[in-house]
């Protein structure tokens, strides 16, 4: 079962911070996007060369991988659902792996700012 917090039913000065918090968030996940996918194009061509700086820009690829998995469980987090839902039989922040876990404060704090 999903719990949803909707600004509908939150007081009118509540509803304009959700609002807020809400965009941030979709206008970081919408750059997380473009930049993964620009990032994976770059490290692929790197492999294909053979260059020395491939496993550093797949290293690279890999933080901005998670750092945006963690904003997207942040993001569903704060409307409301589940992290069940969200994360397929995790029930608590606690079952998510250590290095996301740890960037979860981060980015609620991005968005909050």
């Amino acid at each position: 079962m999903t719990t949803r917090t909707t600004p509908d039913v939150l007081p009118e000065d509540e509803q304009s911070d959700f609002a807020v918090i809400t965009a941030k968030f979709r206008v970081a996940l919408a750059v997380d996007a473009v930049e993964i996918r620009s990032a994976k194009v770059a490290v692929r061509a790197r492999q294909r060369e053979g260059s020395p700086l491939a496993p550093v820009m797949q290293s690279r690829l890999h933080h901005r991988r998670l750092r945006a998995r963690a904003r997207l469980i942040a993001f569903g987090l704060h409307r409301g659902i589940a992290l069940e839902r969200i994360e397929h039989g995790r029930t608590t922040v606690d079952d998510l792996p250590l290095h996301v876990r740890s960037l979860l404060p981060e980015v609620a704090q991005e968005a909050a700012a």
